[in-house]
């Protein structure tokens, strides 16, 4: 039997009786107790064994459909961690690429240390400059800084790699301009995104829904309201090299 279920009914002269019915495996109900209303009298609803059995057994299949739930959710985010992560190595290794053949410095944006697990194992490295709003502390060259404000970096001077990041920027718009003004050209700029998908991108205030194919700029779309005046998205990005 795979759920057993109890109820009660009204007797002829209002007092109650109770019947047991259990599902089985082929989804065919069979009635497994039936006690008379003179039976069940003066019984408190819910004390008899076969009551206690199927409050046990919707209570187990409750649980189990939990945890399963929870075990298919940390496989999905896991498989989700292990693509961003190889995204993020193999974006990293292009753009360090273009820059040695452009002879240019290379600006990393977002810490590799501040992940959960990049701590452990960086899927990029700090480049000529890391960018990040709270400093990146273990790259020899880190600047704190809010992207979507203007960098103390020449226009058209860097190849520029972006991990994960744009999408909790308030002002993306903004961030876009600023970092396609230090690359110069769509072609200088190699973005990694975070599906809006994932359980993560919600958990840490995912804002705007990013896609960036190579070569092309990265276009926007706002999830949650976007900055107080900043105007379309079409507007803000109407700057954009």
């Amino acid at each position: 039997m795979d759920v057993a279920l109890g109820f009660y009914y009204p007797g002829l002269a209002g007092e109650m009786g109770y019947v047991s019915v259990g599902i089985y495996f082929d989804g065919t109900p069979r009635f497994v107790n039936r006690f008379s209303p003179s039976e069940c009298a003066g019984r408190p609803r819910l004390d008899h064994p076969s009551d206690q059995l199927s409050t046990v057994g919707l209570r187990g299949v409750t649980m189990s459909l939990l945890f399963k739930g929870a075990a298919l959710l940390t496989l999905y985010e896991g498989a989700l961690s292990v693509s961003r992560f190889n995204e993020r190595r193999q974006t990293f290794a292009i753009a360090k690429a273009r820059a040695a053949t452009l002879n240019r410095p290379l600006v990393v944006v977002g810490d590799p240390d501040s992940g959960l697990h990049t701590r452990f194992a960086r899927a990029y490295d700090c480049g000529h400059l890391c960018v990040d709003l709270h400093g990146c502390s273990k790259c020899t060259c880190s600047l704190p800084a809010d992207i979507s404000r203007p960098l103390p970096i020449e226009s058209d001077s860097a190849v520029v790699f972006v991990s994960c990041t744009l999408e909790y920027v308030p002002d993306a718009p903004g961030a876009v301009r600023e970092l396609l003004r230090v690359a110069g050209d769509p072609k200088n700029l190699f973005v990694v995104t975070v599906s809006p998908f994932s359980l993560s991108f919600w958990l840490l205030g995912g804002k705007w829904a990013v896609r960036a194919p190579p070569g092309v700029a990265p276009t926007l779309a706002p999830l949650r309201s976007p900055v107080p005046g900043d105007g379309s998205l079409k507007q803000a990005l109407g700057g954009a090299p």
